[in-house]
């Protein structure tokens, strides 16, 4: 699967697989080399070979979807037009959404990293697929406690169920394609419970390509 530059998800030797992966929150339904998952059926890759990740592990890249009832899902490498809403990205879209909540919220200031990726839009601009593992805070001295079970972290859910895309395209018709969103590559800021500053962290995103 060389055309998947992005999304890649990292997964370390026998700690955590697809079929794991955000169970608690995202219901899939693994059998085999197919993954069910919002009454949609989709058909993984075969796992790829040993690499490193970001935080300087060893692992191997997960499985990623291939086809979704049965149709080719198009790699956000090849897309002539990626999925927006509104002319933005969606990274700037629950960027903004999340903005409200964390106004009424009591999270404490500071840095933010949502880890979410894979997402999968179909042609009518649907999000059918997705993998979240949480909300992370960055403590002194640079280490990330994960803070997924504070009340917002299911806002993610919400925000991805109800927003309508354009759809990404392939010379002006629609498919269903990755979209190239990763949202652990932007550092969060709250400052006075509302968010002061969405910015690229340019080290994830560059281990991301």
């Amino acid at each position: 699967m060389s055309v998947f530059r992005k999304p890649l998800v990292w997964v370390f030797c026998a700690t955590i697989t697809l079929g794991s992966l955000s169970a608690s929150a995202q219901d899939f339904v693994r059998n085999g080399n197919k993954v069910t998952y919002n009454g949609n059926t989709f058909l993984l890759s075969a796992p790829q070979a040993a690499a490193t990740s970001m935080t300087g592990k060893t692992g191997r890249q997960a499985a990623v979807p291939v086809e979704m009832n049965g149709k080719k899902i198009v790699a956000a490498t090849q897309v002539t037009t990626k999925a927006t809403i509104a002319g933005a990205s969606l990274e700037k879209y629950i960027s903004e959404k999340l903005n409200d909540g964390l106004r009424s919220a009591s999270w404490p200031d500071g840095t933010y990293r949502i880890d979410l990726r894979s997402v999968i839009t179909d042609e009518q601009g649907k999000v059918v697929y997705y993998e979240y593992e949480g909300i992370s805070r960055r403590e002194p001295g640079g280490t990330w406690t994960n803070v997924s079970d504070h009340p917002l972290a299911s806002s993610i859910k919400k925000l991805l169920t109800d927003v309508r895309m354009q759809p990404a395209k392939v010379s002006g018709k629609p498919v269903i394609a990755f979209s190239d969103v990763f949202m652990d590559n932007y550092d969060l800021t709250v400052k006075n419970h509302a968010v002061s500053a969405f910015a690229l962290n340019t080290a994830r995103a560059s281990a991301h390509k």
